[in-house]
This record gives C-alpha cells, sequence and structure tokens, in this order.
C-alpha cells in the first residue's frame, strides 16, 4: 500500500530548506529541488516537473518513487536519494 501523507504537512517555510540543486554523477543528471504554489517539487530540464508528497521529515513520494534528503552531522541537508521499484539508492549530491 501507498505511504500516507505526513499528518499535519510542513509548511512553505520548512519545506525552503530542501530546494537547492542536486547533482548525480552515477546517472549524470541534475535534479532542482523548488517550491510551486507553497508545495516541494523536483524539476528535470527541460520540463518536467514532480511533484512531491512528504511522508516523513525527510522523506518524500512522487512519480519518481521515494525521495530521501540527506543529512550531514550538524543537520543540514547535503544529498537526496532516490528508491523505486529497481532503484534502491540512487545519490544526488547538493551543488
Amino acid at each position: 500500500p501507498p505511504t500516507p501523507a505526513m499528518t499535519p504537512p510542513p509548511t512553505a517555510g520548512q519545506l525552503a530548506e530542501f530546494t537547492g540543486s542536486y547533482w548525480s554523477d552515477e546517472a549524470e543528471v541534475m535534479l532542482d529541488a523548488d517550491l510551486e504554489n507553497g508545495a516541494l517539487v523536483l524539476k528535470r530540464r527541460p520540463d518536467t516537473v514532480i511533484a512531491l508528497t512528504a511522508t516523513d521529515r525527510d522523506t518524500f513520494r512522487g512519480s519518481i518513487g521515494a525521495v530521501t534528503f540527506r543529512r550531514d552531522a550538524s543537520g543540514k541537508i547535503n544529498a537526496l536519494s532516490v528508491k523505486q521499484d529497481r532503484v534502491w539508492d540512487l545519490r544526488f549530491q547538493r551543488r
């Protein structure tokens, strides 16, 4: 079954810390996390926009699969990983 959305959902202010550009050497793809109408989305050039729904503090789901934002020892977001059917931990480093 699908993972339920986080209740209450995060505010736009809370989501702002996830925004930024993330690069994967393995996939050679850049994803841009951005806010649109108060919601977090991932953008991939030229025109792909993936809406994300929070399921936990640092985990979201969307058509790309499960997206988990990773934090360093100080709590700052420094990467994200994507998990879907045959992909277990595709890493994207924050730029």
